[in-house]
């Protein structure tokens, strides 16, 4: 009985550390999206050259940002659901908990 309590605050525990630590990156993220959106809006186009040059930079930087975005979004969906209990470990732990209380 005390190890399946055990078993379940160690995953919550765990599952509220990656969740925490997925902060930082979130956050950086934004700064970075917020950023790029300042840029290309204060951008003046008045020389071909520096304007493909550019158009270049912000088009890589954004394929590079959106790639970030979808590891960040894959690594928060695998985080969530990996630490769950299993159902069959559940009825097991609540099975374990009824005959004790018998």
């Amino acid at each position: 009985m005390n190890s399946s309590r055990t078993a379940t605050t160690s995953s919550v525990t765990g599952k509220d550390k990656l969740t925490a630590a997925l902060a930082l990156p979130v956050g950086v993220l934004g700064l970075l999206g917020s950023a790029g959106v300042a840029m290309v809006r204060t951008f003046v186009f008045r020389d071909t050259t520096l304007d493909v040059l550019f158009v270049g930079i912000v088009a890589a930087g954004s394929f590079a940002f959106t790639a970030c975005l979808i590891l960040l979004c894959y690594a928060f969906v695998a985080q969530t659901y990996v630490y769950l209990p299993l159902l069959g470990d559940i009825d097991q732990w609540d099975e374990a908990e009824r005959q004790w209380v018998e």
